[in-house]
């Protein structure tokens, strides 16, 4: 089996639905790559059917129902920090293979670009002190754009502004959502300046799978947190 590698591609398709978004977009089929490692076989038929070839993979299983279901198939082994591209065949028989110079390799960036473009700024809404702990509510939560803290390890800067010149740091602080859910626990037992309510905290790095995984639970609407643009002309 051989294989023709686009030399410009869009954006991966992780699903099912963006796969018909971007061929309803006109995108040329050989700039799509069909990026979910684990798809459905009604999934890879209608990737076969329309001529979408590169897909992803990271099991031997999902190999051998590419290759039973889309027989023009180029497998990229979705791995971190590297994605490597051969024809399934071959990968079908040894999944153990080291990046040789037949292998072209392309970077998925993800979060890279967009995650320290978008600082969130929450109010402190409510406060509860139970001896040394000291537990903060804030106007969002992880139905909201914290969601990512459910399935992500990544890195979230936390500043906290206080009315206060002088506040005293509290060893074990925990910061939850507004949404009365137990598990809406945003940081948990950090290092916290005594705030009030008002106060204001705010998280850096909050540019990637943030708002956009935001929901309406419990009649919270954290689809409408409002984003302002700010602009500097380095010039």
């Amino acid at each position: 089996m051989t294989f023709h590698f686009p030399s410009k591609i869009g954006s991966p398709t992780f699903s099912f639905s963006l796969l018909i978004f971007h061929l309803h977009l006109a995108k040329p089929n050989n700039q799509i790559i069909f990026a979910n490692p684990c798809k459905a076989i009604s999934h890879i038929k209608h990737a076969a059917a329309v001529g979408v070839n590169f897909t992803t993979f990271d099991s031997k299983l999902e190999v051998d129902k590419i290759k039973k279901w889309h027989h023009n198939a180029v497998c990229c082994s979705k791995s971190k920090p590297l994605v490597t591209t051969a024809p399934c065949d071959p990968l079908a028989k040894n999944l153990d293979f080291f990046p040789d110079p037949n292998l072209i390799i392309i970077a998925e960036p993800g979060r890279f670009f967009p995650e320290t473009a978008f600082t969130l700024v929450t109010n402190v809404i409510g406060k509860r002190v139970r001896g040394e702990k000291i537990e903060y509510w804030i106007d969002e939560g992880i139905y909201g754009s914290f969601r990512p803290t459910l399935y992500n390890i990544c890195f979230v800067g936390i500043k906290p502004i206080s009315v206060r010149k002088c506040c005293e740091i509290r060893e074990s602080s925990t910061i939850y959502g507004p949404s009365c859910d137990s598990l809406d626990a945003v940081a948990v037992d950090i290092k916290l300046p005594e705030l009030e309510l008002d106060d204001l905290i705010v998280f850096y790095n909050m540019g990637a799978y943030s708002k956009c995984a935001g929901t309406k639970f419990n009649g919270f609407d954290m689809l409408s947190t409002p984003t302002y643009i700010v602009s500097t002309n380095s010039t």
